[in-house]
C-alpha cells in the first residue's frame, strides 16, 4: 500500500503544475518514505526518520508559506535545495543517513532526490549555480579522508547532485541522463556494501578488491561506468563555456585524487593480503559492470 501512495506522489508532481498539486506530492512523498523505510526496535532508525520528518516538514511549511505569499523563484529554489539536502543546506543529511541501514540509505540517497531536482529544473535563476557549485565543493571537502562508507556515499552524492543542476543548467537531456547512469552505480555499490556488511574501508574482507573496483568507478576512473558520465558531461560543456569545462575538469580531478587517496589508506595497504583470494574467484558480473561498463558505452557510442 505504502509502496503505491509513493509512486503516486511521483505521479501528482509529474503530471500537474499547480504548485498546491506539487506541494501535495512532496508531502505524500515523505509519509510514504518514512512508513517504507521504518522498522521497529531500531532506535537509530526511528532518530533518522524523526529527524527526517522534521526537516521536511519544516522546508514543507515554508514552502506552502511561501507559495501564498507569492515569493520569488529565488526562496523557492533555496527550500527545494534545502529539501533535497544540497548547497548550503546538506547538514542533515549525513546524520539522517548514518542510522539507516544500506539499503534504506540508497533509497534516501537516490529516489529521494528526484522530485526536488525535478522541480529545479522549472527555474532559470542565478541561484542555480550558486547551489550547485556549494555542492560540488561540499561534497569534495567531505570526502577527503573520509573512511566511513555511510558518510562517504552521502558526500558523493551530493557532490553529484551538484553535478545534475550544473548539468540542467546546460542541456534539458543530459541531467536526465546523468541522473539514471549515476543512480545505477550508487544503487549497485551500496547493495554490494549492503551484502558485504562494510560499515568501514578499514574492515578486513575477502572481498576487498570488488571495494577497489567500486571506488575506482564513483571517482570515474577510466575505463569504469562512472567515467562515462564524466566525459559525457565534458563533451556539453565544451560547447557551453570553455571556463566551466575547467571548473568542472578541476572539480572532477580533485574527486578522483580524493578517491584514490581513499582506496590507497583503506583498500591498497591491505590488498595485498587478499590478492591471492581474488585471484582464484575471479570477478563477479557486478565488479565486471562496474569495471568494463564505461568502455562499452564509449565504444557504443562511437559506432552511433
Amino acid at each position: 500500500m505504502m509502496l503505491f501512495l509513493y509512486l503516486i506522489s511521483f505521479l501528482f508532481v509529474l503530471n500537474f503544475d499547480e504548485w498546491i498539486f506539487l506541494w501535495l506530492g512532496l508531502e505524500l512523498n515523505m509519509f510514504s518514505f518514512l512508513v517504507l523505510v521504518y522498522k521497529k526496535n531500531s532506535i537509530q532508525v526511528f532518530e533518522s526518520c524523526f529527524k527526517y520528518f522534521f526537516v521536511q516538514s519544516l522546508g514543507s511549511g515554508l514552502f506552502l508559506g511561501m507559495l501564498y505569499l507569492g515569493c520569488g523563484d529565488l526562496l523557492l529554489l533555496l527550500l527545494l535545495s534545502f529539501k533535497m539536502g544540497v548547497g548550503p543546506f546538506f547538514m542533515w543529511v549525513p546524520s539522517v543517513a548514518n542510522g539507516l541501514g544500506w539499503l534504506e540509505c540508497g533509497f534516501l540517497l537516490s529516489f529521494q532526490s528526484i522530485l526536488p531536482i525535478y522541480l529545479m529544473y522549472m527555474f532559470s535563476s542565478w541561484i542555480l549555480w550558486f547551489i550547485s557549485f556549494f555542492s560540488l565543493a561540499v561534497g569534495v571537502i567531505g570526502s577527503f579522508h573520509q573512511l566511513e562508507l555511510k558518510k562517504l556515499m552521502v558526500y558523493s552524492s551530493i557532490h553529484h547532485l551538484g553535478w545534475m543542476i550544473v548539468c540542467q543548467s546546460v542541456d534539458g537531456q543530459l541531467w536526465l541522463i546523468y541522473l539514471i547512469v549515476y543512480f545505477i552505480i550508487l544503487l549497485s555499490v551500496i547493495k554490494a556494501f549492503s551484502d558485504m556488511g562494510f560499515l568501514n574501508l578499514l574492515e578486513y574482507s575477502n572481498n576487498r578488491f570488488s571495494m577497489l573496483i567500486y571506488m575506482l568507478s564513483m571517482g570515474g576512473m577510466p575505463p569504469t561506468l562512472g567515467f562515462i558520465l564524466k566525459w559525457l558531461s565534458f563533451l556539453f560543456f565544451i560547447e557551453y563555456d570553455y571556463f566551466l569545462l575547467f571548473v568542472m575538469m578541476l572539480f572532477s580531478v580533485v574527486m578522483l585524487y580524493i578517491y584514490l587517496r581513499i582506496i590507497y589508506d583503506g583498500i591498497l595497504l591491505s590488498l595485498s593480503m587478499d590478492w591471492m583470494l581474488v585471484s582464484a574467484k575471479g570477478y563477479s558480473m557486478k565488479e565486471l559492470f562496474h569495471l568494463m561498463g564505461g568502455l562499452l558505452i564509449f565504444f557504443f557510442i562511437l559506432l552511433v
